[in-house]
């Protein structure tokens, strides 16, 4: 009974501490797009998805253009090697991006 407890408190241990790993640069991708698009009342983390890949090197943040809408958006952001801070890269189409690459970490909170 004992070796259960110790694993249950193991594997919860480690689910916590994965879940939020990338907390901080998701959230700097977000006060980004909030900052870059004129509809920044609707961009949000809580109905936005958000893709990460390189090791958090790239982030693909998608969520819906208009309110009750179905068209969807997504915008790449890359890691500046010098700066160390993100920026939107719109030479790289996000969708292909997704479609070509496994993602390090999922979040998904869009209702589709």
């Amino acid at each position: 009974m004992k070796k259960w407890c110790v694993l249950l408190l193991s594997i919860m241990f480690l689910l916590a501490a994965c879940g939020q790993k990338y907390d901080t640069e998701i959230n700097e991708v977000t006060k980004l797009e909030k900052a870059d698009r004129d509809n920044s009342k609707k961009v949000d983390r809580k109905n936005s998805n958000f893709y990460v890949y390189e090791g958090g090197n790239v982030i693909v943040m998608s969520y819906q253009s208009l309110a009750g809408g179905t068209s969807i958006r997504s915008h790449l952001y890359k890691k500046n090697e010098t700066t160390d801070k993100y920026e939107e890269d719109r030479n790289i189409n996000a969708k292909k991006y997704m479609k070509n690459n496994e993602p390090d970490y999922k979040e998904e909170n869009l209702k589709e």
